[in-house]
């Protein structure tokens, strides 16, 4: 093998037990350090001033209980209107006769893929409707 340098020529190190550089008398250090100790403080004084909360009343253990159901009878009154709604709702738009009515003023092309696709159009009808009230909160 053939070496570019010889090794004669590379220089040792000879003080081994040098001390590096002390930077701390530079005064672009030294206002440096002195940000952090402002910082320090500051977040002291934070700590000594913040509002300390106290609990007085300490949280009791959560008991389980078996939940009983109060309401043991089929009859609620919302839920009779809320379906007495979606009832009338699908009753309109499922009706013959009213849907018949709206395909005979459509135009003849329009009606044709209408009375194609009948039933997913009523379905979808259907859905937008009681969407909306449960949207607007009627429902």
């Amino acid at each position: 093998m053939n070496m570019t340098t010889n090794i004669a020529n590379i220089p040792m190190k000879t003080n081994l037990n040098e001390i590096p550089q002390d930077d701390s008398d530079d005064p672009m250090v030294k206002d440096i350090l002195n940000e952090f100790q402002q910082e320090m403080n500051n977040q002291e004084v934070m700590k000594e001033t913040a509002p300390v909360y106290v609990i007085n009343n300490p949280i009791e253990p959560i008991k389980t209980q078996k939940i009983s159901n109060k309401n043991n009878n089929y009859y609620n009154e919302e839920f009779m209107k809320k379906s007495a709604i979606i009832i009338v709702i699908i009753a309109f738009i499922f009706s013959p006769v009213i849907f018949s009515s709206i395909i005979d003023k459509l135009p003849l092309n329009l009606s044709s893929l209408l009375e194609d696709y009948n039933y997913y159009i009523k379905l979808i009808l259907a859905f937008i409707a009681i969407y909306l009230m449960f949207n607007y909160n009627l429902l």
